[in-house]
């Protein structure tokens, strides 16, 4: 298996997530600190967890709505609220204007894009590719992801408490540029001939769909122990950012640097 006999989707779709990991991971683990500092370490949690739960909430309405009208065109909806929510956030921490309110706004609607992102951009893989060949893509982007968040982790160090304006406009930029690749070299994978939806109400056939899921009962327990697992490690950069920028504010960015990428 090599790497050009993939797919054109998978193979953009592998560049374009490395730059996307790498910017969000110089983002994420410090808009911890920044938040905790501007708010306090309680509503800054509490915000942290209303984005996740909301980003789940949206990944299971996109993963529904995507075999209904197609991967690309909710990718496309989700990758343009990703270039406002980092243009917002660029301009609520620019020389001209500082204000949390707004910043706290677009971090959360960067989370629900990238919640509806996650679960499409797989299924497209899914849509594109043998079994033999996922084993494949699914390890080209482990370490791919885990490169990205280790140039991240450095990049967030070095530009986010001092030149955080730069750093927002630059991740702005990248995915303005992903933005532009999605619309013009990106197919649409889904065959809507293959699909069968009865003409029941939407919010019906939503929970139609879920509901064979959660009878599933070994996959339900897969699924729970995998929440449980992930939950505790996406948030171990972040409680460990915080608690070093309380206990240890010399040098802290150059630390959390380093948690980001043994993390990773």
């Amino acid at each position: 298996m090599k790497y050009a006999d993939l797919h054109p989707n998978i193979r953009i779709r592998i560049i374009t997530d490395f730059f996307t990991d790498l910017t969000q991971k110089s983002i994420i683990p410090f808009m911890a600190i920044y938040l905790s500092i501007q708010i306090g370490a309680g509503l800054a949690g509490l915000l942290l967890t209303v984005n996740i739960v909301a980003s789940m909430i949206v990944g299971l309405w996109a993963g529904y709505w995507s075999d209904r009208i197609g991967r690309k065109k909710l990718m496309v909806i989700a990758q343009s609220l990703q270039v406002m929510a980092l243009l917002g956030l660029a301009i609520a921490n620019s020389p001209w204007m500082d204000s949390i309110i707004v910043t706290c706004l677009m971090f959360l609607l960067s989370s629900l894009s990238s919640g509806i992102t996650v679960p499409i951009a797989n299924a497209m893989i899914v849509d594109v590719s043998s079994e033999h060949e996922r084993h494949y893509v699914y390890g080209l982007q482990y370490w791919t992801t885990n490169v990205a968040v280790t140039f991240g982790a450095l990049m967030g160090g070095l530009f986010f408490e001092s030149f955080r304006f730069l750093l927002f406009s630059l991740v702005c930029l990248e995915s303005l540029a992903t933005l532009f690749i999605l619309i013009f070299m990106i197919r649409e994978t889904m065959d809507k001939r293959a699909l069968g939806y009865s003409d029941a109400p939407i919010q019906r056939n939503i929970l139609k769909t879920y509901w064979s899921v959660f009878q599933d009962k070994r996959f339900m327990i897969f699924f729970t122990a995998t929440v449980l697992a992930i939950s505790l490690e996406f948030q171990l950069d972040k409680y460990i950012a915080v608690r070093l920028k309380k206990n240890s504010p010399l040098n802290c960015s150059a630390q959390i640097s380093q948690v980001c990428i043994c993390s990773a």
